[in-house]
């Protein structure tokens, strides 16, 4: 009796070791994972956890870890061992194959991208119980580090300029000042790539009595990575000089009339002089009109805010940092390029189309002048060079010269003597005389171009396309502009910093 007994309870266990299944197996799992959304930098490598509760091998089970929401399948492992990669996965998904053996079923993927961003579902699957767990991938791009320029004048202060590409997801700019209190932007601007990417132009107006120390941060959402440029502003700040006083009121009226009778003959002898040397500047360019130099664009010398046409003689200002060449002879940060012809005896001109709206100065340059850091242009830094900023014009002196122009020109003709070592601009409608430069370094000169606002352009005339001007009588009075400021300094510190 006891040995039919026996018998009849080993059956089971017989059964059991026969069918493969363990008596002390558990019946069901669960597919873990994390609760809150992880995070993952593009282009770089992120770990998706997930496991079995209890702690079984997976081993011989399907693992199955997919994109719900698009149908697509990203890495497959089956029971026997073999691996399929989805579509757009190829080589870029890594199942954690030494810990299936403890019910570790995380899921490596490398090179991240913006479409890797959602949900994602791990799946396990055995021949008697099936779990999921769903988990969330979030993907961060962290771009260029701020570039920070002076845009400009505006009211009684310094437009400040902040620039970043390359951001996701979409970006925050925050501006402090030396004691870290935020300041609240005058405009901001973004804008998506194709790539997806995210780009920000920020911009402040500091004042004479703001903190000089200025910092722009730029961070990648609410809780993202983030980079920071910090600048000092010493100066630039433009004055209004003292009002000038008013005539007496009790002047003797024969003292009064001299004196105007005295100021109006001076002043038409001025008129004169003006006109006399209106002539003879044109007939000096009719001599020298058909000696245009054929000038194109120097890509190496290019700051990377700056795009040039492919045929080198256009420039645009952009808001996307590119992705350049490091050279020596490449400016940064002021965006400036110079041309790749050089200039050191007798006579060349070129017309530079400066269109209706934009900030910039055109002019000459010494080859040797500095390329890094940010300074006053002048001639005493190797650079001569009329500008026109806000619909301001004047030409770089030290200190600057402020011009009144009666209308402002399209097209504008820079003509350099080497030979007198002078630098002189005029209005190609008219012919009508700008400014000129004097003293002139005799080294070789290399045609300057400054764009300081995103947006602004700059072309030079090919010599064969240009079209004929007509020379007329009608003058362009130029004049220093009293009450203006004289110039100033500004003291760039650009630190960049990534937290």
């Amino acid at each position: 009796m006891e040995s039919a007994q026996h018998r009849f309870q080993a059956i089971p266990v017989a059964l059991c070791l026969l069918l493969g299944i363990g008596t002390a197996a558990p019946e069901s799992f669960h597919v873990l994972g994390p609760a809150s959304p992880v995070s993952a930098p593009l282009g770089g490598t992120v770990l998706l956890p997930c496991h079995l509760s209890p702690a079984l091998s997976a081993q011989a089970m399907q693992v199955k870890w997919s994109r719900p929401q698009l149908g697509q399948d990203v890495h497959v492992y089956l029971p026997d061992g073999s691996e399929i990669q989805g579509t757009g996965y190829q080589g870029r998904t890594e199942l954690i194959i030494q810990g299936l053996a403890n019910g570790n079923v995380s899921l490596r993927i490398r090179d991240i991208r913006l479409s890797d961003e959602g949900q994602h579902l791990c799946e396990v699957r055995s021949p008697t119980h099936y779990s999921t767990a769903l988990l969330e991938l979030s993907v961060t791009g962290s771009g260029s580090d701020p570039v920070l320029h002076m845009a400009g004048h505006k009211d009684l202060g310094v437009w400040v300029l902040c620039l970043s590409a390359g951001w996701y997801p979409e970006p925050r700019v925050i501006w402090r000042n030396g004691r870290r209190e935020t300041l609240s932007p005058e405009s901001e601007q973004k804008t998506r790539s194709d790539d997806g990417l995210f780009n920000v132009s920020s911009s402040l107006v500091v004042t004479e009595s703001s903190d000089p120390a200025l910092t722009c941060t730029v961070r990648a959402g609410f809780s993202g990575p983030e980079r920071e440029t910090t600048i000092r502003i010493t100066g630039l700040f433009p004055r209004h000089a003292p009002e000038m006083m008013a005539f007496l009121i009790f002047l003797p009226v024969s003292v009064f009339l001299v004196t105007l009778a005295v100021y109006l003959f001076r002043k038409l002898q001025v008129l004169k002089e003006e006109m006399s040397k209106e002539r003879e500047w044109r007939q000096f360019l009719d001599k020298v009109s058909l000696s245009a130099a054929d000038v194109m664009l120097d890509q190496n010398t290019a700051n990377p805010f700056l795009v040039l046409s492919v045929d080198g003689r256009s420039v645009t200002c952009g808001i996307l940092w590119q992705d350049v060449p490091k050279s020596d002879q490449r400016f940064d940060p002021l965006p400036c390029v110079l041309a790749s012809q050089c200039f050191a005896a007798r006579q060349h001109y070129w017309d530079v189309e400066v269109g209706r709206w934009g900030d910039w100065a055109i002019g000459a340059a010494r080859g040797t002048m500095e390329r890094m850091g940010a300074f006053r242009l002048s001639p005493d830094v190797g650079v001569w060079a009329l500008q026109c900023q806000e619909g301001e014009w004047s030409a770089l002196t030290c200190p600057e010269t402020p011009l009144q122009l009666e209308s402002a020109p399209r097209i504008v003709r820079v003509h350099l003597d080497c030979e007198r070592g002078s630098l002189a601009f005029y209005n190609t409608e008219g012919m009508s005389h700008i400014f000129t430069f004097t003293g002139c370094s005799r080294k070789p000169l290399f045609p300057f171009f400054l764009l300081w606002t995103s947006g602004t352009q700059l072309t030079i005339l090919h010599p064969g396309q240009r079209k004929a001007m007509e020379m007329d009588r009608t003058t362009c009075t130029v004049t220093p502009k009293l009450g203006k400021r004289q110039g100033s300094l500004i003291e760039l510190l650009i630190m960049p910093g990534q937290s």
